[in-house]
C-alpha cells in the first residue's frame, strides 16, 4: 500500500481552502444582490399599488360629480324643453320621525 505524504496533499488542499472561501464570498454577494433586488421590487409595487388606490379614488370621485352635473344639466334642458318657469323661493322638505304612517 502507498501513502501519500502529507506535504503533496497539503499545498493542494491549501488552494481548495482559498478557491471555496473566494466561491463562497462570491455566493453571497449574488445572494445579498438579489436579496436587495427583490426588495425594491416589493418596495416599487407597494408604491404602485397605494397609487392605484388612489387613482380609483379619483375616479369614483370624479364620475360622481360628472353624474351630479349631467343630472342638472338634464333637468334644466328638459325644463326648457317643456317651457318651464324657473322659481325664485325654493324650499326643502325635511324628514320628520314624527311623521310616520300608524296603522
Amino acid at each position: 500500500m502507498k501513502f501519500i505524504k502529507l506535504q503533496t496533499i497539503f499545498p493542494f488542499m491549501h488552494k481548495i481552502k482559498k478557491l471555496s472561501l473566494v466561491g463562497l464570498v462570491c455566493l453571497w454577494l449574488v445572494y445579498m444582490v438579489s436579496i436587495n433586488h427583490a426588495a425594491n421590487q416589493s418596495f416599487e409595487v407597494d408604491s404602485f399599488k397605494q397609487e392605484i388606490k388612489g387613482l380609483e379614488h379619483n375616479i369614483l370621485v370624479l364620475n360622481v360629480e360628472a353624474t351630479s352635473l349631467q343630472t342638472i344639466e338634464r333637468i334644466e334642458d328638459m325644463s326648457k324643453g317643456l317651457s318651464f318657469v324657473q322659481t325664485e323661493d325654493i324650499y326643502y322638505l325635511t324628514d320628520s320621525k314624527e311623521a310616520m304612517a300608524l296603522r
